[in-house]
């Protein structure tokens, strides 16, 4: 079947999804053999669509609270969400968050805003549809 996260890739169909929503905490997960996690290759799928058409809507969170580490492995899934976080290359791709009702606050707020240029972008469209079609 070759690589389960293309298998995942390929259902996700990137060119229809309107809004990626990615949350980390403690954990990256486990390498996909392209990134080091599946939400890294996905997160890096959705961005490079986003540069180049303007989307998916990308609204990413890390949570900020304090984690015990599980043995060396939990160590070094933190460090690697460190790391991932650190590469974003306009720091407005994220959010951090403490609570779960801060979370909540924030995507609401965040996912009302998008859903606000979506539909924004679709009048747009529609109306230069008409403008098209009549002249």
């Amino acid at each position: 079947m070759g690589r389960a996260q293309e298998v995942i890739n390929e259902g996700t169909f990137l060119e229809n999804i309107d809004v990626l929503v990615g949350v980390l905490w403690s954990r990256i997960g486990t390498p996909t053999g392209e990134a080091r996690s599946g939400t890294v290759e996905e997160f890096r799928r959705a961005y490079d669509s986003w540069r180049r058409r303007g989307r998916p809507w990308i609204a990413f969170y890390f949570c900020d609270r304090p984690v015990q580490y599980r043995g060396v492995d939990g160590a070094e899934q933190y460090l690697e969400v460190a790391r991932f976080r650190e590469q974003f290359p306009d720091k407005g791709l994220y959010s951090t968050y403490s609570s779960v009702e801060q979370f909540g606050q924030l995507l609401s707020r965040h996912l009302l805003r998008i859903v606000e240029k979506l539909l924004a972008r679709r009048e747009r469209d529609q109306d230069a549809g008409r403008h098209a079609n009549s002249g």
